[in-house]
């Protein structure tokens, strides 16, 4: 089985889920700040939750154009890398 975000898109919008959004947006703006980008694997790290709602919420920051994804062809979604979408 593999991480699909239309699987776990409506969890996002569960209480447990927008806890877990809030702690994601918040954790990748520490990330960015820091270095200018963030990999999906560290954007997730240390936060407690089911790991593909996590990637969900990720995915769905770049859906809502605060995030945006750097293409660098097939690689493993947790190998990801994500820039602010603002800059």
């Amino acid at each position: 089985m593999t991480y699909r975000y239309e699987e776990f898109r409506e969890q996002i919008f569960t209480p447990e889920g927008t806890e877990k959004l809030l702690a994601v947006r918040d954790r990748t703006r520490i990330c960015i700040d820091r270095s200018g980008a963030v990999r999906m694997d560290k954007a997730i790290s240390g936060l407690i939750g089911h790991n593909w709602l996590l990637m969900a919420c990720v995915d769905y920051l770049v859906e809502r154009r605060e995030l945006r994804e750097i293409v660098q062809g097939q690689v493993w979604a947790q190998y990801r890398i994500f820039v602010d979408a603002n800059e």
